[in-house]
């Protein structure tokens, strides 16, 4: 039992230096930014939002309710998190703040707020506890909680224990670096230098952690947890630099996007003919050499009579008149072959032995049970013959 306890130590050993090494390039990255920056003097303070040391204090200035107000709306939205309560928010506040802590909250237009964070500095040991009593964390086995403790140790670190931006507040890095900023330099105030926090697996916040170097020691299901253990980079970084430039360097430590999708272009809108339609067009068009447009008129009148269609008779007078119209030779206009017509009637399973009136009489008398039961009634009846023949469609 006791060789079987030590094989599994050393195996979640190895686990945790393999993660260690992963981001190695991404941690000196950020490492080198840092000396880059050291003599950089910084364009802004850190009172970019309002910043409160315990929950007296921001329950007196009235963004306690505020805070799980909002915090209840996003769990709500998210398919990441679970849905809480404002009242569940609260008591997290209540029971997360201590005397080493700091809530900033990000004001938005008519006194409301577009986001919120808060962290504290403990120890490992009293981070765990709060993070069990987490209704996004419940589902976590002791045996896990034991393994971070271990991987954790003894020393005091900065917990990240909740962070939330309204939708309109997620473009660009401005709103993130005004809320984190203050909760780097209070974890650097207390001596901290390193920062524990956990995020849904996949999740924006969990790709942001992961591009800032921090190191994924454990994950269980879907919640991935980060321990960052060089923030003073990270503190020198937002301090120096605008949102703009930070967000470069983000992508830049991220490595290469994959490969957008090619655009693909709107396709043209065009309203469809009926098929009997199109079939004695294409007929028409087949013998416009060999017949003379009375002659066609003529014996589509007596086709289209011999359909029987009572409630369609009105249409079909006036469909005749049209397709007399169109059907008169235009200089300029190329028709179809006969050869092509014929083969293309084939293809729809009308006989090809003659092309011209016969075809077209016996398409007409099999599509005519198609027609009675696709033509629709009423006003939008006449809708596609009127469009139709305001922009008529050319063969060319």
């Amino acid at each position: 039992m006791r060789r079987r306890q030590t094989v599994e130590s050393e195996v979640n050993k190895g686990s945790v230096a393999a993660g260690a090494g992963s981001n190695l390039r991404v941690r000196l990255f950020w490492k080198l930014q840092a000396w880059r920056l050291r003599n950089t003097v910084a364009p802004e303070t850190s009172r970019s939002v309002s910043q409160f040391s315990n929950f007296m204090a921001l329950s007196h200035r009235g963004n306690a309710d505020a805070i799980c107000d909002l915090a209840e709306s996003l769990s709500t939205h998210s398919t990441e998190l679970s849905a809480i309560s404002a009242a569940a928010v609260k008591t997290r506040l209540a029971r997360e703040l201590g005397p080493k802590s700091c809530v900033t909250v990000l004001g938005a237009e008519k006194g409301s707020i577009g986001g919120y964070a808060w962290a504290r500095v403990s120890t490992p040991a009293e981070a765990l506890d709060n993070y069990r009593c987490n209704a996004d964390l419940v589902h976590i086995d002791d045996a896990a909680w034991d393994k971070l403790a271990g991987i954790l140790g003894t020393d005091s670190c900065l917990v990240f224990y909740d962070l939330g931006l309204c939708s309109q507040y997620r473009r660009g890095f401005s709103p993130l670096k005004q809320l984190l900023k203050p909760l780097l330099e209070l974890g650097l105030g207390h001596g901290a230098g390193r920062a524990f926090w956990w995020a849904p697996a996949g999740s924006a916040a969990c790709q942001l952690s992961l591009a800032f170097g921090a190191r994924a020691v454990l994950q269980h299901g879907d919640r991935v947890f980060f321990l960052h253990e060089a923030i003073a980079g990270i503190a020198r970084v937002l301090t120096a630099l605008p949102a703009s430039a930070i967000s470069t360097l983000l992508g830049r430590a991220a490595g290469a996007r994959a490969p957008r999708e090619p655009s693909r272009s709107a396709a043209t809108l065009r309203l469809p003919m009926a098929a009997d339609e199109n079939l004695i067009r294409l007929a028409l068009d087949s013998s416009a050499a060999g017949a003379s447009a009375p002659v066609r008129a003529t014996e589509l009148r007596k086709l289209v009579a011999s359909n029987d269609v009572a409630d369609n008779a009105a249409d079909d007078a006036e469909a005749i008149e049209e397709i007399e119209i169109r059907s008169r030779p235009r200089p300029g206009v190329n028709v179809l072959p006969r050869g092509k017509a014929a083969a293309a009637v084939a293809d729809t399973g009308a006989p090809a032995a003659a092309v011209g009136e016969v075809t077209a009489a016996e398409v007409v008398a099999k599509l005519a049970p198609v027609r009675r039961q696709a033509m629709p009634k009423g006003a939008l009846a006449d809708l596609p013959r009127r469009l139709s023949t305001i922009f008529p469609h050319r063969t060319v």
